[in-house]
């Protein structure tokens, strides 16, 4: 798979300028993280990368990468089970889910309380859900908006522990406003938007 290049990218919503003439390239394989202030376009160019926001300019490469996201909000279906909001991800020919689901839920700490429903959960309980679901997708490239958001430091470690297993020679793109951040991944690539 190639590098995703980055090329003039502009975006203009109700006449306010969040990108003009924007470049970066985002390495195969390897973690890109991006870090500005709030509000600066990060979560924008999260959506732009996931086709869910038009711009203008060019974006070439990702065609060849199979996507998975985690979200800044949990987009957990309430009414049901962690489990069964997991199964949501499952494909139809996947022998292997049932094992990666199992080992999620353990290294995520969730095992016991699988059949609660996500209305049951605590927010910390419910963003590790979330983020289990992501990494249950078969993909190439994590696109991560804010993923450790709201998480004690002990819960962050062991969800970083567990993500970065699953992500090894993956491609990840990281956001953040927290540098702090960045040490999971030891020398990242680093986009700044300013």
């Amino acid at each position: 798979m190639k590098d995703i290049t980055i090329e003039h990218l502009s975006k203009v919503y109700d006449e306010i300028t969040i990108f003009q003439d924007f470049n970066a390239t985002i390495p195969n394989g390897q973690t890109t993280f991006i870090t500005g202030p709030s509000a600066i376009g990060k979560t924008t160019l999260c959506r732009i990368l996931a086709s869910l926001e038009a711009y203008e300019g060019t974006i070439e490469g990702l065609n060849d990468y199979r996507l998975s996201m985690i979200f800044q909000q949990d987009h957990l279906v309430e009414p049901l089970s962690i489990l069964n909001n997991l199964r949501l991800v499952k494909p139809k020919d996947d022998d292997g889910f049932n094992q990666r689901l199992d080992d999620g839920l353990h290294g995520f700490g969730l095992y016991d309380d699988r059949h609660k429903s996500i209305r049951e959960c605590s927010g910390g309980m419910a963003r590790r859900v979330a983020i289990l679901r992501a990494l249950l997708v078969d993909f190439d490239l994590l696109i991560a908006d804010e993923a450790l958001k709201g998480m004690d430091e002990k819960t962050e470690q062991t969800v970083m522990d567990y993500l970065l297993k699953v992500c090894t020679g993956k491609t990840i793109i990281w956001v953040s406003h927290h540098p702090s951040e960045m040490h999971y991944f030891g020398k990242p690539n680093i986009i700044e938007i300013k």
